[in-house]
Formats: C-alpha cells, structure tokens, sequence
C-alpha cells in the first residue's frame, strides 16, 4: 500500500505502485491526462507524488519504447517541411517533458546509435545536457567541468541592451553595456 500526494496534497492510496505509475504515465502519454504531469516514487517513505504546479524545471526527451525512439524518419521530415509542429510531438506521444524528480527513474540515453530495450527515453541533442549558456561556450565537448562553468557564468554576466527604446522608458536606471 503506497500514499499518493498531488502537489503535496494527500489523495489516496494504491496496491501496486509500479502498475498505478505506469498507468498514469500511459494515460499521459496518450493524452487523457496533462502533458505537464510528472510522476515518481519516493520507495524510502513509500509514497508517489504527482506534481502539476506551475514554475517547475522541465525538459523534453524523446520517449523509447522496446529499445526503439519513437521519433522516426517520418516526424522529422514533417517538422522540416512545416507539416507538422512541436506540439504534435508532444501529444503524439513522440516526446515528453520530465522534471528533475521523474528524471531519477528514467534512463536516458545520448545517442540512438547506443540504445538498448533498458532505455526509456533519448536526448533530443547530446548538448541539450549542457544548457543554453554552456552550450555556447566555444569547444564546449571538449572542454573540462571547471572551464565550462567559467564560460557560462562569464556570458551570464554580459549585459546587452534590454530594449531598443531604452532612453524613453521610465526605468532609465539601468546598465548598459557600450564599447
């Protein structure tokens, strides 16, 4: 018997927590239930918590199933030739976005090329794990751990102008960033 919370709120209990989670997972996959529910198991305090609120650090993997993505040939042709768009991947089930704490439980793989039937999704790019600001950091693959962070945080720091009418705004008291 396992508790189950959403949003941290008590709401029942389940026999089996393997077959409730996948079950919600398949519901939200096929889209009877939100795209932006996340599911997971605390197995310490034996609990599942489902989380709906809004605010939360999330991003999109490709589902696999049976070794396989399910992102095929077809998909990105379509996407290429604006036939179809990001949304139809989602509710197509093709690509899902999981939180931090969904994350513990999924087995991400970098590479199609290196799938195997244990996998359970697929990054859409290998430097997708790096972040926007990272990624930009040049040679970034081959860069180490510390430089990477050096780089990010020096791009953070930059300043550009914010808006092209900044000398008319009436929040003039701000910095900006002239060669």
């Amino acid at each position: 018997m396992v508790d189950i919370f959403l949003d941290e709120q008590f709401i029942g209990t389940a026999d089996n927590a393997e077959t409730f989670i996948q079950n919600v997972k398949k519901a939200r996959i096929d889209g009877k239930l939100p795209s932006n529910l996340n599911i997971h198991q605390r197995e310490n305090v034996d609990e599942i918590n489902i989380e709906l609120s809004k605010g939360r650090a999330r991003r999109p993997l490709i589902i696999v199933e049976n070794g396989k993505s399910k992102l095929t040939y077809e998909h990105i042709t379509k996407l290429k030739n604006n036939n179809s768009k990001w949304n139809d991947l989602i509710t197509g089930g093709v690509v899902e976005y999981l939180d931090a704490a969904e994350e513990e439980s999924a087995y991400v793989c970098l590479n199609e090329s290196e799938l195997t039937s244990e996998h359970t999704h697929l990054e859409i790019s290998p430097l997708v794990i790096l972040g926007l600001t990272t990624s930009l950091v040049p040679y970034s693959n081959f860069g180490q751990s510390s430089r990477l962070n050096r780089g990010s945080k020096t791009q953070k720091q930059a300043l550009g102008f914010y808006s092209s009418n900044f000398l008319v705004r009436m929040d003039t008291d701000v910095s900006i960033l002239h060669y």
